[in-house]
């Protein structure tokens, strides 16, 4: 077996190289198409008569309680039927009637959903879709995009898309949001109706952002809600303040997202996000007083260290207040408003240089002036005074001698 497994990679890989060199295409792309497959449909055969024998066999067995066992089964039949050749004396009538059992068996298979054959085989159609459309874009020039949904909520497969770069830069451009998320919001709608493709919108979620979900539920107006979010206390500042949690989050420990350095927990909470898995949720009053009842516990035992108060906090920053909001009144301790005295005149200041020297030389002489004047009338004034002083004595003397 494996002598002939060499011999047929050995052909296998010529095949591709004589492909590759005809047509000028690299070696890769057509071991991709050799693998895939050109066909996406495949043909229908007619069910020979073999088949439906086999076919009506296993029912039969099925029927009585005894079904075929294991994948063995099946091949042991066949095996059994082959020896037989009993199908080979079959009426004309037999056989049109064991045909007709099995359409109708395929029939009843086939309306009947079963998830994992259905995942089966949208995958395989993915696979090779995918593999067409890289070969048409790539022998034509041409973009190629293209979506599969699902028909209904039990569907156990995602929904496919596929858009090349160009195509998925202008729906961004067009629409304001990527390919992927019109066919994520297509098949919102026919799973769940306009209610499931506008709560997979991008627009404003009710039930998920914190401002609205304080202000529909908890009563909280525009002015009231926190506009940023606390990440660092989030227990004590979100959960036991507004009585609100966030749900589904992807993170053990909560932290601002832009603190995430891979790629993979980005996208974890991007798909949370995206599907509804994280959002915000109102607490009842029971679990409201359970999360206040283990924060406190948390702080008494030290876990979570409480904020350091102010050594000034109750106290009214205004020194002219208290802290309930009176007003102080010392009288005469308070210091009177200074006013602003108003300008009686302006000088006018001559710009010529000779008219501003004489009015400097003016104003020097008329101090000199005053100055004198001064000096004149403090030595008058000191002779007055030792005159009288002259006086005084002389009238003292004049007594001492009467009394003699």
């Amino acid at each position: 077996m494996s002598v002939d497994i060499e011999k047929g990679r050995a052909k296998y890989i010529a095949l591709i190289d004589t492909i590759s060199a005809n047509h000028n295409r690299p070696r890769p792309y057509i071991a991709a198409q050799m693998y895939a497959g050109g066909r996406l449909v495949s043909g229908k055969r007619a069910t020979s008569d073999y088949n439906a024998f086999i076919s009506d066999q296993a029912n039969a067995m099925r029927e009585s309680g005894t079904p075929l066992v294991g994948r063995d089964g099946m091949p042991a039949l066949s095996i059994q039927v082959s020896k037989d050749k009993e199908w080979q004396n079959l009426d004309p009538e037999e056989k049109a009637w064991m045909q007709k059992g099995l359409q109708e068996r395929k029939a009843m298979n086939s309306s009947a959903h079963k998830p994992v054959h259905i995942n089966t085989v949208i995958e395989n159609f993915s696979s090779r879709l995918d593999t067409e459309v890289a070969m048409v874009a790539s022998n034509t020039g041409g973009h190629v995009f293209y979506g599969c949904v699902r028909g209904q909520a039990s569907d156990m497969f995602s929904a496919r898309e596929y858009s090349s770069p160009k195509v998925d830069a202008a729906f961004k451009m067009l629409f304001k949001q990527s390919f992927g998320s019109m066919v994520l919001k297509v098949d919102a709608y026919i799973v769940a109706g306009l209610a499931g493709a506008l709560r997979l919108g991008t627009g404003a979620k009710a039930d998920k952002g914190l401002g609205d979900i304080l202000i529909r539920d908890r009563g909280y107006n525009e002015n009231t809600i926190p506009h940023t979010m606390n990440y660092i206390n989030y227990e004590k500042a979100i959960v036991v303040q507004y009585r609100v949690e966030l749900v589904g989050s992807t993170h053990n420990v909560m932290e601002n997202p832009g603190n995430i350095k891979t790629g993979a927990a980005l996208n974890a909470l991007l798909s949370a996000l995206t599907q509804g898995v994280c959002y915000w949720k109102t607490l009842t009053a029971a679990e409201w007083a359970a999360r206040k009842l283990a924060h406190e516990l948390l702080e008494k035992a030290g876990v979570v260290v409480k904020r350091k108060q102010r050594s000034d906090a109750g106290k009214s920053k205004n020194p002219h207040r208290t802290a309930t909001g009176k007003v102080i009144q010392e009288a005469g301790k308070a210091r009177p408003h200074k006013r602003r005295k108003a300008v009686k005149s302006v000088r006018t200041v001559q710009e010529d240089h000779e008219e501003e020297g004489e009015a400097v030389g003016k104003d020097r002489g008329d101090e000199d002036e005053a100055e004198d004047s001064d000096e004149e009338e403090e030595g008058s004034g000191g002779d007055e005074g030792e005159g009288d002083d002259d006086d005084e004595v002389e009238e003292d003397g004049d007594e001492e001698s009467d009394e003699e």
